[in-house]
């Protein structure tokens, strides 16, 4: 039977095995994370890599060989029209393109929502966020039945979560093609006139719907004229 002295001399000798096995875990882990940030740069073409050495943090990206940050620049230069070093106008242009973001006529919804999400990424590493107006904050209260400022922390970031989803999935919905979708979206706002609100709450949900929406061919909206001016002639196709 092993005494005190020898027990407490068996868990040194399992404290030290542990040890070296973390360790070495550690040392692995910083050579694949390195030789991945390596495999991911050659794979960059010149021109994506001129302009991922202009941007602002990409010195201290590069010197720690960040495998995190990599891919975020590369994102960042994918989905905005030009990257530049002043934070404010890299902000505006992300907005911009958020607000702008429409699915287009031969887009899944899988790659719809792909290309929103995206989107909204940009923003976020541009050091941006989706800013919520006090409406939302006000429909979001409704939801969860506490007021804002009289909810404990985690109840206020429930609050703001639950406002930033329902927000970021009409956006989503209502930027689903017209041609397919619009018959769905104009019926939503003629039920919400009459107090049926079928508004999706969430991404995922609105995401479901676009996949799942069921609609005779013959029935589809024609588009005449844009909707530049929030403006657009619709028409059936007859069958």
């Amino acid at each position: 039977m092993l005494g005190v002295d020898d027990a407490d001399e068996l868990d040194l000798k399992i404290w030290d095995k542990e040890v070296d096995d973390y360790m070495a875990q550690r040392k692995w882990l910083k050579q694949n994370m390195k030789t991945t940030y390596i495999i991911i740069w050659e794979q960059c073409s010149d021109a994506m890599r001129a302009r991922a050495e202009a941007t602002t943090d990409f010195k201290a990206t590069s010197k720690k060989q960040d495998t995190i940050a990599l891919p975020k620049v590369i994102k960042q230069i994918m989905f905005c029209c030009d990257t530049v070093k002043f934070s404010p106008h890299a902000l505006r242009n992300a907005h911009r393109r958020f607000n702008k973001i429409e699915q287009g006529q031969m887009e899944t919804p899988n790659k719809y929502l792909e290309s929103f999400k995206n989107c909204i990424d940009v923003i976020l590493y541009s050091g941006g966020e989706i800013r919520l107006d006090p409406n939302m904050i006000k429909l979001a209260e409704k939801d969860i039945g506490v007021e804002y400022e009289k909810g404990t922390y985690k109840q206020e970031s429930k609050i703001h979560a639950t406002a930033k989803e329902l927000y970021l999935a009409t956006c989503f919905f209502l930027g689903s093609d017209k041609h397919r979708y619009g018959r769905l979206i104009e019926s939503t706002e003629n039920n919400f006139i009459q107090n049926v609100n079928q508004y999706p709450k969430r991404i995922s949900s609105t995401h479901s719907l676009l996949l799942n929406y069921k609609q005779d061919p013959r029935n589809l909206i024609k588009m005449v004229g844009g909707f530049s001016n929030g403006i657009a002639f619709t028409t059936a196709i007859a069958g």
